[in-house]
C-alpha cells in the first residue's frame, strides 16, 4: 500500500530479542508518485540475514543447533570464519529463507560429565591455577565441556570464582583431560575449592570441523631425579587429511591426579616432540589425546 509521507506515521518496527544478540535490518525505500510526491513504502520484516554475536565457549555446532539451522548453512554462509579460532566478539551471518535448513537441528542438550575435585597450584607470583578432571564415559565424543571452580573459605562461603576453560574443543570417547581454572592472585583464607560442570555436549564422530583420529601412538620419559617435566614423543594416526593437528600430553602423580599438561599444535604434521611440566608433585605417567582439524 502507498501513502503520501505527509499524511503517513512510521509504524514501529520489531525489535529484535537482544538476550540472542540478533541485529535484524528492516529495509524501506522511498520513491515518487506521477504527480512528483515523495512517498515512502514501508516493507513489513522479512526472512533477512541476522547477524549474531559470539560469546565466550561458543561453537559453531552450539551456534548452529541454539539456532536451528544446519552447521553446513552456517558455515557457507560464514566462509571466512575459522571455526578452530572462533573468538568472542565475532559476528557472523545468520541464514535464513533457501540457505536456512529444511529440517532444522533438534535443540542439543548438555550431558551430565562427571569431574574430579580440582588441584590447586600456587606460582611463586601468587596465581592460582586449578585442574578439574573430567573423563568421557559415554558413548559420543564431547564438546564444548566447560565449568567453573569456586574457591571458598573455611564457613562454606565463596571467596572467587573463575570460568575452567578445555585445552581442547573435542574429548573422545574414554579419554580424560583437565579443564583449567587461573586466579590472578588467591584469596586469602580461602580453604577449599569446588568445581562445577556447565556445559558439555554430544556430538557425531563424523562432523565437518573435525578429522577423525584412530589412535596416537607415544612414548615418554621423565627428568631425574625430580621427575617435574617429562618428554613426549609420538604420531597421531589420522583418518584423513588435516591443516591443524592439536596433541594435549596430560601429566599424572602418583596418586592419578592431574599435575600438569601442554598443548602441541602444528600446521598438519602428526609427529609430535614436546616437553610437559609438573605444576608441583612429581609426574608418574603422562596420556596423550589428539584432535585434528580439516
Amino acid at each position: 500500500m502507498w501513502l503520501a509521507a505527509c499524511q503517513a506515521t512510521p509504524e514501529p518496527q520489531p525489535t529484535p530479542l537482544a538476550s540472542l544478540e540478533i541485529t535484524e535490518f528492516v529495509l524501506a525505500a522511498p520513491s515518487a508518485t506521477a504527480g512528483g510526491a515523495a512517498t515512502l513504502e514501508f516493507v513489513p520484516p522479512t526472512p533477512t540475514p541476522q547477524i549474531y554475536v559470539v560469546v565466550p565457549n561458543d561453537t559453531l555446532f552450539t551456534i548452529a543447533a541454539r539456532l536451528e539451522i544446519t552447521l553446513d548453512a552456517l558455515m557457507a554462509a560464514n566462509p571466512g570464519v575459522d571455526a578452530r579460532a572462533l573468538a568472542p566478539g565475532t559476528e557472523l551471518l545468520i541464514p535464513s529463507g533457501a540457505m536456512a535448513a529444511t529440517t532444522p537441528l533438534p535443540q542439543i542438550t548438555p550431558v551430565p560429565v562427571a569431574a574430579r575435585p580440582p588441584r590447586c597450584f600456587a606460582s611463586q607470583a601468587g596465581e592460582l591455577r586449578c585442574l578439574v578432571l573430567v573423563q568421557n564415559d559415554g558413548q559420543l565424543p564431547l564438546e564444548n565441556v566447560t565449568g567453573y571452580v569456586r574457591l571458598r573459605d573455611g564457613s562454606g562461603n565463596t571467596l572467587a570464582d573463575a570460568e575452567a576453560v578445555p585445552p581442547l574443543n573435542l574429548l573422545p570417547v574414554g579419554a580424560a583431560m583437565p579443564l583449567i581454572a587461573s586466579f590472578s592472585v588467591a584469596p586469602a583464607g580461602w580453604a577449599s575449592a569446588q568445581a562445577e560442570i556447565t556445559s558439555a555436549f554430544a556430538v557425531q564422530e563424523d562432523q565437518a570441523q573435525y578429522v577423525r583420529v584412530q589412535s596416537v601412538n607415544f612414548s615418554w620419559e621423565a627428568t631425574a631425579p625430580a621427575a617435574q617435566a617429562a618428554h613426549v614423543r609420538g604420531r597421531v594416526e589420522l583418518a584423513g587429511s588435516a591443516s591443524s593437528v592439536w596433541v594435549l600430553a596430560v601429566a599424572y602423580d602418583a596418586g592419578g591426579e592431574p599435575v600438569g599438561m601442554r598443548r602441541w599444535e602444528s600446521a598438519g604434521q602428526t609427529e609430535f616432540d614436546f616437553w610437559v611440566y609438573s605444576l608441583g608433585p612429581q609426574i608418574s605417567d603422562v596420556q596423550v589425546v589428539a584432535e585434528a582439524h580439516p
